[in-house]
Order: structure tokens, then sequence, then C-alpha cells
């Protein structure tokens, strides 16, 4: 997706088209930018603010706002409301020049009014069709159609924004189901997409995120516990000095808690479905976001558990696909992020639906010590004794395991615990580095590399020989994988996870729960 290149240019006559297929977004597009606006302003006045009560009192923000009077800030009132009104006239000049359409090579965007734009995704590109709601589209029950395609770049979405909530899902039905039958090897059956319906899927929900467990992952974070020790720590001096900075403290609470908050509102009831392509992500309170990822597409997975989450057994699940979003651990959804807080059957059940085959012969007892284990086995291979000068918690957890589809990592410190899982067939390159302290005691640290560094796979303080002996492995064990090509396809996905054949076309979801391994045997 992107501006056509010259070899897509050659048949184009789109232009000869009838306009009946080209699509103008709703009249609310335009207010999405002076909503913009608006937004920008009320967070430069915070910061503004903000700085200022940091460096100064509040006595002297009151002597500065009595200075300039009411009649400036009227004047800076007015000026941007006329500013608004000039962005919303540019905007509907420019919403005028905006169009999409449903064509037989695939869909196509227009917009531009100096600068013209022309975008196309072709039908066999496309990866996932997602509706999304914003706070406006929320309001005015309208939202926006993403299309992502197989681009690993920033350009690799289309956003179709705004459309009546009902057009959005009877697009994004329209949209799955040509390109289905295009990658079928059939020609595609357009007409108008506002005729085609809304096909009711059946989707198996396997995950869903309470508020309770939200709220508990929340405050069961190590920032969380120092921010309350500064803020008694902060108090008690204040008390014993008489004196208390309150401004600053006031001001660093609320930002605190505005992004506690914006992380709440964006984690708000996940929920985690198998879709017939792939794998579905619905988040939010006030906005939606969704995401749909093919299992096919996986690369890495991360299971990681932090310190305060021991007790209650829950993990985050993470996951590596080509041209996704690069995501802090701290991010509540993004392209990569599955389940941000899950217990272990859950996130066994997860492992399962992504990788069909572990390359084991005892599933059970592989992942009992991979969560749990210590220390060497018949498929780990852990650091020696030397690495606990460098790794005094971890050293004995610390380990690597190389099945016949992935390579294994084992780390367990004092804050967090973490396995790693690389596909064989994924894997791009290896490095080794070596300090001068590591190189005296005959130790390494081992990288493998991705093509998204979403999740790190590195383990360190192996020994050398070790490390020299898992890349001549694991670079053999990548060719034959390659080599053999044995990639699970949608079709028998599906089948596997228990989903039916076809969709149905009844209005109803179901609320099937997808059974683990053990279970399904």
């Amino acid at each position: 997706m992107g501006v056509l290149s010259p070899q897509e240019q050659s048949p184009v006559t789109h232009n000869e088209e009838s306009p009946e297929e080209w699509y103008h977004f709703t009249k609310s597009t335009v207010l999405l930018s002076f909503a913009k606006l608006w937004s920008l302003a009320i967070v430069f006045i915070y910061v503004t603010v903000k700085n200022f009560l940091e460096q100064d009192t509040i006595n002297s923000l009151r002597d500065f706002l009595a200075r300039i009077g009411w009649a400036v800030a009227w004047w800076i009132l007015l000026s941007l409301l006329v500013v608004g009104i000039l962005v919303t006239i540019v905007s509907a000049i420019m919403w005028r020049h905006m169009r999409f359409a449903l064509l037989s090579d695939g869909i196509h965007l227009r917009k531009g009014v100096f600068i013209k734009q022309h975008l196309h995704v072709r039908w066999d590109r496309i990866q996932s069709v997602e509706v999304e709601q914003n706070l406006l589209g929320r309001l005015l029950k309208q939202g926006s159609v993403t299309i992502e395609n197989a681009s690993s770049n920033s350009e690799g979405k289309l956003r179709l924004r705004m459309l009546r909530l009902q057009d959005c899902y009877a697009l994004r039905s329209s949209v799955l189901h040509t390109s289905g039958e295009v990658r079928r090897g059939l020609p595609p059956a357009l007409g108008s997409w506002r005729n085609f319906g809304v096909r009711a899927e059946n989707e198996l929900v396997t995950y869903r995120l309470s508020v309770g467990r939200l709220v508990g992952a929340s405050l069961l974070h190590v920032s969380t516990f120092f921010a309350l020790i500064w803020l008694v720590g902060t108090i008690t001096i204040a008390v014993i000095t008489d004196g208390f900075a309150w401004i600053p403290t006031l001001l660093l609470l609320l930002s605190s808690l505005r992004s506690g908050i914006s992380t709440l509102m964006k984690s708000w009831g996940v929920t985690v479905t198998l879709a017939h392509n792939g794998v579905r992500t619905r988040s939010g309170l006030i906005s939606t976001y969704a995401q749909t990822i093919a299992p096919g597409r996986v690369h890495a997975i991360e299971i990681h558990q932090r310190l305060l989450w021991r007790r209650c057994g829950w993990w985050k699940f993470e996951v590596t696909i080509p041209g996704g979003k690069v995501v802090s651990s701290e991010s509540p959804v993004g392209d990569s992020l599955l389940i941000p807080v899950g217990t272990r059957e859950e996130i066994e059940r997860m492992l399962w639906v992504i990788l069909p085959d572990l390359g084991v012969d005892d599933i059970p007892a592989f992942l009992e010590e991979a969560f749990t284990g210590s220390g060497s086995s018949f498929l780990f291979t852990n650091a020696t004794e030397s690495a606990r000068w460098f790794d005094p918690i971890g050293w004995k957890a610390n380990a690597i395991a190389l099945t016949r589809t992935a390579v294994v990592m084992r780390w367990r410190g004092i804050f967090s615990t973490s396995i790693k899982f690389l596909l064989h067939e994924h894997f791009q390159s290896a490095g080794i580095s070596q300090g001068p302290l590591q190189r005296r005691a005959g130790l390494a640290d081992l990288s493998f590399h991705t093509v998204t560094p979403t999740v790190s796979c590195t383990i360190s303080n192996l020994n050398v020989a070790d490390v020299i002996s898992t890349i001549e492995s694991e670079d053999s064990l990548s060719k034959e994988r390659r080599a053999r090509a044995e990639k699970e396809s949608l079709q028998v996905w599906r089948t596997r996870v228990g989903l039916p054949a076809s969709q149905s076309n009844e209005s109803s979801q179901l609320q099937s729960t997808v059974l683990s391994p053990r279970e399904s045997e």
C-alpha cells in the first residue's frame, strides 16, 4: 500500500470508472481536525500551567493572569475559535476530494487538493480488516475501517474514516469476503458493499480480561510500589521539616494518575477471540482498538511475569510479527501484545493456538520445566557455575533449549521471569558478545535476530563452547525447517482450534472456549 508505483500505474483506468463506484466519507470527518486542534490546545495549556507551577507558585500564576487581564484571555480563545473555523473549512475542502472505491484490482483511496495521493491495496495482499471507534465516533455512532496489508513499513495500514457504524461492518464483511474469493483464485464479485450485509462470524472466545484483574495487575507493579514509598517519604520529610512543597507533589500525582487512567482505558475489556482469519484482540473503554494476527505470521513469542504477579500466577503474552509495532513492556495494547494479564492455563492455551507443534515428545513436562525448572536437563542447557559472579540470582534458571521447531530461552531474575520461543524458520541471524571479564571466565552472550525486534531473543552468560554449538545447531535446524516448508495454513489452523469451516449467517456469536491441548486429547 502506498503511492502507486510505475508498475501499478500502467493499467490504471480507474479515472474512467463510473462515479457511483467512488464513495465519500461522512461529513463528521470534517470534525476530526477541529477536535484535534482543540485537543492540542488543551494539552498545550496543561503543559504550560504545569511548567509554570513547577518553577514558581500558584500565587505567581494568579498574579500573571491578573496582569494579562481577561481581555487578552478572551482574545486568545477567540483566535483559537477563528483558527478552528479555518481548519474546519480546509478540512471540508479536503473532504470533498477524499473518496474510496472497491474495484476489481483492490481498494483505492484518493485524497489531497494540491498534493494528490492515490493509495491502493490489492485484494490478495489484505491481511486483516478491523472496525475501530474513537471518542468522537462513539458519540456519533460512527467508526473507521482499518485495512492492513503485508507491508512492513508505517504505511501498512489503510484507514477509511469516518463511516456510519453499520456501513463499517458491511464494508468489513464485503472486503473480507472478496479478499477470500481472490485468494482462492476466483474473480472478485463486485457490487455495492452496502448491500452485502453484515455477516456474523463464528468466533471462539479464548480470553477475556476482567476489571478486577486489570486493576490488580496495575497496582501490583514495581513502579506503583516505589511511587507509594516516594509519597510516604515526601510527606514524612514535610512533617519533620515543617514544610511541604504540595504543588510539585500534586502535579506529579496528577501526572501518574493520568498515565494510570490512560492505561486502564486502553486495556479495558481486552477480549481475544479466534476468527476465521486469525487471532483477534479488542479493547478500549472510550476508544476501541482492534487487531488481528494470523498465526502463520508469528515469528517469536515471549511469556513474561513480573515480581509482584508471582503469587497471583499472572503472565503476559507477547509476539513478534513482521511489520508489527515495537511496544514497550508497559504498553497496554499493541500489534505485539495478545494477553496483558493471564493465568498460566490461559497462556498455555494461547501458546498452543499460535504454535501447532513445540517440537518435543512430552509437552506437559517440557512446559513445566520451561515455567518452573532450574539447571540443565535433557533439552535445556544452562549457564555454568562461573556465571554466578555475573548473575548471582538467575544463573541457574538461565538456560536455552533447541527443539525440533523452536529455540526456547528461559530466564528468571529478581523482578521478572521470561520464557521466549523463536521459530527456526524465522531465524535471521545470530550474534555473540563478550566483555573482558566474561572472556576471562569463558562466558558469552548469545542473541538471535528476527525481522522486528519486539521480542528480544537474547540469553546471557553461557559457556562459549555451548554458544558456538548452539549457533551451529540452530543454523542447521533453520535450514531444515525452511527446506521442509511446513507452514500451517489458515484452513488447517481453523480445524485444529475448532472453528467451523464456513462462516454462519446467523446474527449470534459463538461464546465457546478454546480447548487446550490436554483438554482436546
